[in-house]
Order: structure tokens, then sequence, then C-alpha cells
């Protein structure tokens, strides 16, 4: 028996209204319904969806993080604040899934076939000029980080953050050398699949991009590896028979991710060489392990503080729209919200160095904006975005355009990460959709070999 749309909400909402009252385990009552929507897209063959996408990004580091971190956030506000937060957390939620769900049942699907775009000999010799600046860059911090605590290396100004003194000319081979590695394996992905099968172009994509994945585990930027690993699979994913399928290996991988990611944390506390040979550091060794980033804490406080504080009506939401501009030209350009909140709300620098920032979630800035209301309106926007995307690739069964196949898979992975921090997608995502421009325009110039008859 198929159950409406309109049922399953009053459902979800009753059981998210069971879980605030009984014991505050109103998150285990959101992780639940996230798995059952990643169910229901599973059943429907829509597992590679941004929508099941943003269920995993929503299930791991909002449902989870709340559930684990429970304590900490009654022990540093109120259980008041943690049911608070948990509640507008579930409106969200609720909100996503029914416009979501309301947009698919009006939207008709008619599938297209894109028409193919070529690949020249150019398209090599970017990915082997992107990869050459990827390790260039990458590679002095992965000796550093190979015997040296992540604590210690961030604390030098000299590795970037807020007050890093670089010049504009080395930020941008650093910003370009980060994108680089996330699109790599894709991009190698494309190359090969010109010459062979999906799986096998799968394969020596993945084979090729170990170097990749290798140096982010051992500096222990997990974000980077995953964003790098999700874009390939989902660009596998989207090719041909492969698109919209589920397949159990996916599910493998993502355990396989979590394992790498809970390892990278420990690793990189006393650097890659010494946690291998057991060689740890008793001042990092009884620090906090955090399974996630602590996303729901920091929400919470956010919560805790616009209960007294007055809202800041767009003040918010302005800093990431100018992200682009380096600090080196606008050395007063005013701080994104996750640099400045936690140090405001907890009266300083105390705990953190001048790198650190803390993720409050895809809420925490349009909360701080517009209230309520800032809520209702980005969870609107959310399902919208969603839904638009979801129809568009649904739409488009053989993607063989390859400039729209990278896009897609990178985004794909950015919605994985949406729960975590807005200003993630839309700086990733403006600057992707930049290179793969350039990258693509430039693929259009034929090398021609001549030679005397």
């Amino acid at each position: 028996m198929k159950i409406s749309n309109g049922v399953t909400l009053i459902v979800y909402s009753f059981f998210l209204l069971i879980g605030a009252l009984i014991d505050n385990c109103i998150y285990i009552s959101l992780l639940v319904i996230s798995l059952l929507e990643i169910y229901k897209q599973i059943k429907n063959d829509n597992f590679i969806t941004t929508y099941t996408f943003w269920q995993m990004g929503f299930a791991f580091i909002i449902c989870l993080d709340g559930i684990l971190s429970k304590a900490k956030v009654i022990s540093a506000t109120s259980f008041y604040v943690y049911n608070k937060t948990g509640i507008i957390f579930s409106v969200s939620a609720i909100l996503i899934i029914w416009y979501y769900r309301r947009l698919e049942k009006k939207t008709k699907t008619e599938y297209v076939e894109e028409s193919e775009s070529p690949i020249n000999v150019t398209f090599f010799f970017v990915i082997a000029f992107l990869y050459i600046l990827f390790l260039i860059n990458e590679l002095p911090e992965v000796i550093n980080s190979l015997t040296v605590s992540r604590f210690k290396l961030i604390g030098d100004d000299e590795f970037g953050g807020l007050n890093a003194q670089k010049s504009i000319l080395k930020q941008l081979g650093i910003f370009l050398s980060q994108f680089s590695g996330y699109l790599l394996p894709s991009l190698i992905f494309i190359w090969n699949l010109k010459r062979t099968t999906p799986w096998k172009a799968f394969f020596n994509a993945s084979f090729l991009s170990l170097p990749i994945w290798i140096i982010y585990v051992i500096i222990g930027t997990r974000h980077n590896v995953l964003y790098s690993f999700f874009g390939l699979l989902a660009c596998f994913s989207l090719v041909k028979f492969s698109k919209f399928k589920f397949k159990p290996i996916y599910l493998l991988f993502l355990f396989l991710a979590y394992f790498v990611s809970n390892t990278m944390l420990e690793a990189r506390k006393h650097g890659f060489i010494n946690y291998i040979t057991g060689n740890i550091n008793p001042r990092y060794a009884k620090l906090e392990k955090n399974v996630t980033d602590q996303t729901t804490v920091y929400m919470s406080y956010v919560i805790d503080y616009y209960d007294e504080k007055p809202l800041l009506y767009g003040k918010s939401t302005a800093t990431i729209l100018f992200f682009w501009i380096p600090r080196k030209i606008w050395p007063d350009k005013p701080p994104q919200f996750s640099y400045w909140f936690i140090r405001e709300y907890l009266g300083g620098q105390i705990g953190f160095n001048s790198k650190h920032s803390a993720p409050g979630s895809y809420l925490s800035v349009p909360y701080s904006d517009f209230g309520y209301t800032g809520i209702v309106l980005i969870s609107i926007f959310i399902g919208f975005l969603l839904n638009r995307l979801d129809m568009y690739f649904r739409k488009n069964r053989m993607l063989n355009d390859y400039k729209k196949l990278v896009f897609v898979s990178f985004f794909l992975a950015s919605i994985f990460f949406l729960p975590r921090q807005l200003s993630h997608l839309v700086s990733k995502v403006l600057m992707l959709y930049l290179l793969l421009g350039i990258l693509f325009y430039l693929n259009k110039t034929k090398f021609i070999l001549k030679t005397n008859n």
C-alpha cells in the first residue's frame, strides 16, 4: 500500500514529538527519519541523488553528533537549549522533506540524451599540470605532518588561516591546488572513460588518485579526501548504465570512509609516523576524540547566544558573498560567522589558535540573521534546490557532457557536507564552476603536430 506524503509527514512529526518528550531523544528520532528517507530513495532506485547525499550528511553530521554530544551540550548550556536546538533541526528537516517531495510529485520527468562533448589531448596536459601543482603545494605539508602534530603545525601562521602572511600568488596557488585535489580523480576518470569501460576507468582513476588520497590522509584533512573520493564515486555512478543505481559496494565505501576519518583524527594529533609506530604524545593523547565536528554543539551555542543578543539582519550572510577577496588585498575584511562567533560566545581566543573556526551547521547563519524566519526560508530553499537539481539530473539519463558530469559529481559530494556549513557550498561550487569553465575552454584547443614531407 502506497502511503501519501502528507501521511508520512504527520507520522514523522508525531515521531519527533515523542522523541522530544521521552528523555529528550529527538536526535534519535531524526536519525531514524533520515534513514527511512534514504531507504525510500534506494527502493525507488534514486540512490545517487543530491537528496540522498543530503540525508546521509544530515544523519552523520547533525543526528549522530546530536546523540553523542548530548552531555556536552547540556553541561555547556542547559537541558532547555539542547532540546530547543533539536526541535529547530526537526522543523527544518520536516520542511525540507515536505518541499522536496511536494515538488517531486508535481514534476513530470521527460528523459533527454545529452550530446557528447569531445576530450582533446589538451585535456591530458591540463590534468598533468594540475597534478604537478597539487604535489608542489601539498608535499611540503606532508613532510611536516609525518612527524609533527597538526596542533603544532596550525599554530604557525605559515600554514594558513586568518593572519597568514602569504603573497597573493602563493595563496592563489594553494587555492588552485586544493581544488585540483578535489577534481583530479573525476578528471582522470573521464580521460580514461574515452578509452575503456566505466568500471576499468573507475579503477584506473582510483589507482592514479591514490597519491592524492594518501597525501590527504597524512595531512589529516578528512573533508578533502571525502570530497575527492565522493566526487569520483558520483562521477562513475552518473555514467550511462550506472545512472542512479544503488549498489551495495557504495555502503562498503561509506563504512571505509568512516573508518579512515576516525583514524585520521587520531593520527594527526601526533604526526602520522608517530601514530603508526606508537610514539604517542601524552599531551595530545588525552584530547577529546570527536567522531563528528560537534556541529550541533556549536549550533546550541548559537541558540543560547541569540536568546539574549539582537539578530544581525543580514550581516552574517553578507560575509559569505565576499569570501573570494584575499585578505592580503582587504586586511580588514570581516571574518565569517564560523570564525568570530565561537570566540565571542566563549569570551576570547581561549582554546583556539588563529586558524580555528566552528561550523554551526547550515542553520547558524540564517538563524543569526533572521531567527525562526531564517530557519524556514533556508529549509524551503534547500528542499527546492535539491529537487530542481535531481529533476535536472534525472531528465538527462545519458549524461555524456563531461563538463556537466564533473560539475554534477562534485555537487553531489558538496551536498553531503552542506548540513555542516552553508559557506562551503557557496564558495566551493562557485569556484569549481569557474575552474571547470576555464578547463573545458582550454580543452577546445587542439595540438597539431606538423611534419615536413
